[in-house]
């Protein structure tokens, strides 16, 4: 989620670049975070352990996933 809190506060969209005609390359990113099924789901997925006070539970879970996100997976 460092990555997404991190674009929407840091990202440096203006006024203008919401008026500006389409296709505007500027806002694809933005764009692509609420979108994106599994970007959506992600933010989505950290606002409710958010509001449910559960960050820090999931956590817990941080290197499991970091792992398998690692993982090489050999097809026989």
């Amino acid at each position: 989620m460092s990555y997404y809190t991190h674009f929407l506060r840091e990202y440096p969209y203006k006024a203008e670049d919401f008026e500006a005609p389409a296709p505007n390359p500027k806002l694809m990113p933005l764009r692509n975070i609420f979108t994106c099924e599994a970007h959506n789901e992600l933010v989505r997925t950290y606002l409710r352990l958010v509001e449910e006070g559960r960050v820090d539970e999931a956590l817990k879970y941080k290197k499991k996933l970091e792992a398998i996100n690692k993982s090489v997976y050999i097809n026989e």
